[in-house]
């Protein structure tokens, strides 16, 4: 019995000391780049465009070790691609070229637990935003911001259900993209953070306060400067509760305060400036149960309408 029991002692001391040198094992040597994704990454790199050698690391076997590249610590399958850049080197001016470009490759469906997809800051030169991307089912986070796309906003977007953050924002000297309808919006209804800024959103015009309020997680929306030029004045039940920021300056409404703004008590910063409302600011501002802290709504036909209210 005591041999057995030494025996069994010996075992247990030796599996222990294994799982305590696994721990101190460095994060990288505890990656192991699936080929399939190596592969998927080494085609994406094929297609792209490169001016500042921004990938120059994407070589050897290991492509969790690459940069903007991340990958899952225990399972070492990619999770992430940052490879978002700065818009002072993508400006047409710009001397210093440090933006990527040239073709996104259908090969990124390789990378089938990828979450996190960021594009911002690049230069795509009217490149359409590839339809593949909404078959990247996993994603939770898409920035395809300032990246010079154009065209139209492919609908199949509607298909990423666990999307908690999309940004299709463009600058306002783009302002290339557009939508036929935003009907496609509805499947994302875990989404967060919404920010089509610049996007011409006026063939949306009728339907797009009721496609908002099917987004009941829904917190920032930004839509300004989208050449919409219709806000209801009524919206039958108030479904974004959790809205804190809104912003729908720049589009020229032309009619006076919507009376549903009042119903959004969640509300705590609000853009309408420059949107031709009428009215008196108290109708925004002086409601019970007010989270309202900042209201920016110079440029309208409000009396009283100065500006920045910091609300106390």
């Amino acid at each position: 019995m005591a041999n057995i029991s030494g025996y069994a002692l010996i075992q247990f001391v030796s599996f222990l000391s294994i799982c305590l040198l696994s721990k101190y094992v460095p994060v990288e040597a505890q990656h192991r780049c699936f080929q399939v994704e190596r592969d998927a990454l080494l085609e994406f790199k094929k297609g792209l465009q490169d001016p500042s050698d921004k990938l120059s690391s994407w070589t050897g076997s290991e492509c969790c070790n690459w940069a903007g590249v991340v990958c899952n610590n225990g399972s070492g399958r990619v999770i992430r691609l940052d490879l978002g850049g700065f818009p002072r080197y993508c400006d047409s001016s710009a001397t210093d070229n440090r933006c990527l470009g040239g073709v996104i490759s259908v090969s990124l469906r390789g990378l089938e637990f990828l979450s996190h997809l960021d594009l911002k800051n690049n230069n795509f030169s009217g490149l359409r935003i590839p339809d593949f991307i909404g078959s990247l089912r996993r994603l939770r986070y898409l920035d395809l911001s300032n990246a010079s796309f154009s065209g139209l906003i492919p609908s199949r977007l509607g298909d990423l259900s666990d999307l908690r953050y999309l940004n299709l924002s463009q600058s306002p000297s783009d302002e290339n993209l557009w939508v036929e309808d935003l009907s496609w919006l509805s499947g994302l209804s875990s989404l967060n953070s919404l920010d089509l800024s610049n996007v011409n959103l006026s063939k949306a015009s009728g339907d797009w306060l009721n496609v908002i309020n099917s987004l009941p997680s829904l917190t920032e929306l930004r839509f300004s400067n989208c050449d919409i030029r219709e806000i209801p004045q009524s919206l039958g039940f108030v479904n974004v509760t959790s809205l804190r920021v809104l912003d729908l300056s720049k589009n020229q409404f032309n009619t006076s305060i919507p009376k549903w703004l009042n119903h959004i008590t969640s509300l705590e910063h609000l853009r309408v400036e420059s949107c031709g409302l009428e009215g008196q600011v108290s109708e925004i501002v002086a409601k019970e149960s007010c989270n309202l802290r900042i209201l920016e709504a110079a440029f309208n036909e409000m009396e009283e309408s100065t500006g920045l209210y910091l609300i106390p």
